[in-house]
């Protein structure tokens, strides 16, 4: 049951918004991410995405700077552009921070190509983190910038190729 509601809600932002509205704890929603069947979680191609990442992935995610879940977050991205694009348009308060992390495959929930959606376990924390400051100065410019460079990819604007990227060890 969860599966499908995971499946079809997460990656278009209700899901996630309802499960905090209801007070579910970080670990029951971690729970309906493990419980779920991964057949049912992801498509088919999400699976085979997965299946190509390395052990070590490069996650970003977009958020103010006075966001509490900034790097506890559940929900993060495999492109860069995607990750500034919501720095910038959820930044109501505060400044808009981009925030790279290298983390484990084994921490992934879930990936949708919906926004190249990563959606990490926030209890496991990366192997490391950088933020990076955003300026606010031309921020509807580069704003309308994104909106080009997302509306390339046929899932969701991204013209580059779906797989992560790959940490030298």
């Amino acid at each position: 049951m969860w599966a499908v509601a995971l499946h079809f809600s997460w990656p278009h932002g209700k899901i996630g918004s309802l499960m905090f509205r209801a007070n579910l704890s970080e670990t029951e929603v971690i729970k309906m991410f493990r419980v779920a069947p991964r057949h049912r979680l992801m498509d088919t191609d999400d699976i085979e995405v997965v299946k190509t990442f390395p052990a070590e992935v490069i996650a970003w995610r977009g958020a103010s700077s006075l966001s509490k879940y900034l790097e506890r977050g559940f929900s993060w991205t495999t492109d860069r552009n995607q990750a500034e694009w919501f720095a910038y348009t959820n930044a109501y308060s505060g400044e808009p921070r981009l925030l790279e992390a290298r983390i484990r495959k084994n921490s992934i929930l879930m990936y949708s190509s919906y926004e190249r959606e990563l959606v990490l376990n926030p209890v496991l924390p990366p192997l490391s983190a950088t933020h990076h400051k955003l300026p606010t100065s031309g921020k509807s410019e580069r704003l309308d910038e994104l909106r080009h460079l997302l509306k390339r990819h046929p899932a969701n604007g991204h013209s580059q190729n779906l797989t992560a990227t790959i940490i030298d060890a």
